[in-house]
């Protein structure tokens, strides 16, 4: 479920990319904007439909990120950009919160060393991508998707406030580890 949950991530930061391009009068974005809220909710369905998801996600959390979606995935088009940027923030980070816990969960139990032999990769790896790394690149990637923004269109005051913050947030991280 792991790793359907960071493609799911994966798609729902390309959704944000791409409402937050529409949203700043680039129309150009619609087709895929569109492609991938099908793919989301394709996404949603098959995990829901999983029999096994609850052994290793939170009922109450997977529900509360398929609520978001409903409300981020089909409102977003009446949103100021910068609320775009702060829904679709808040449901990833919701999304890597479980990623982290589910992954942490898998190490610990053991059930995914003959998978990371085959890979030939360290528990070491998996254990700084689920403590750190995945809360890493999703900062950056938040700074980079408004950076983009603020490069291309100009910002208000809000914009520039918000792009500080997650400026000191990475480098929060980084000092972290």
């Amino acid at each position: 479920h792991v790793q359907k949950l960071v493609m799911l991530m994966a798609d729902i930061q390309r959704h944000s990319a791409c409402s937050m391009a529409i949203l700043s009068g680039n129309g150009g974005f619609e087709q895929q904007v569109n492609a991938l809220r099908r793919k989301i909710n394709a996404r949603i369905s098959y995990l829901q439909g999983s029999p096994d998801l609850a052994d290793v996600v939170d009922p109450a959390e997977w529900e509360a990120v398929v609520s978001e979606w409903r409300v981020v995935g089909y409102g977003w088009r009446r949103d100021h950009l910068l609320h775009n940027f702060e829904l679709h923030s808040h449901l990833i980070d919701k999304i890597a919160g479980i990623v982290k816990t589910t992954g942490r969960w898998i190490m610990r139990s053991g059930n995914y060393s003959d998978y990371i032999a085959g890979l030939h990769l360290s528990h070491a790896f998996f254990e700084y991508l689920f403590s750190r790394g995945i809360v890493q690149i999703e900062v950056m990637g938040k700074l980079r998707g408004l950076g983009a923004h603020v490069a291309s269109t100009g910002a208000d005051e809000a914009m520039l406030s918000r792009l500080g913050y997650l400026a000191a947030c990475a480098v929060e991280e980084h000092a972290a580890y």
